[in-house]
């Protein structure tokens, strides 16, 4: 099962253009923003989800950059 596993992601890996990009942001207000929602909540809420949301927020405003 590794095996099958290993060779398709070396398969999507090579058959797929893929491409990377960097951006550095300061994220001081996002920090801001999540200690401010995670001391009204019970459920915490990560950095990661907030990149998420605004990833998907992204995307649904502008479907070109969903690539």
């Amino acid at each position: 099962m590794r095996k099958t596993i290993a060779t398709k992601l070396l398969e999507s890996k090579t058959s797929v253009p893929h491409y990377y990009l960097t951006k550095s942001v300061k994220m001081d207000d996002v920090l801001k923003l999540r200690v401010s929602l995670n001391k009204d909540s019970k459920v915490k809420i990560s950095v990661n989800d907030l990149l998420i949301k605004a990833a998907s927020l992204a995307c649904r405003d502008v479907p070109e950059c969903n690539s």
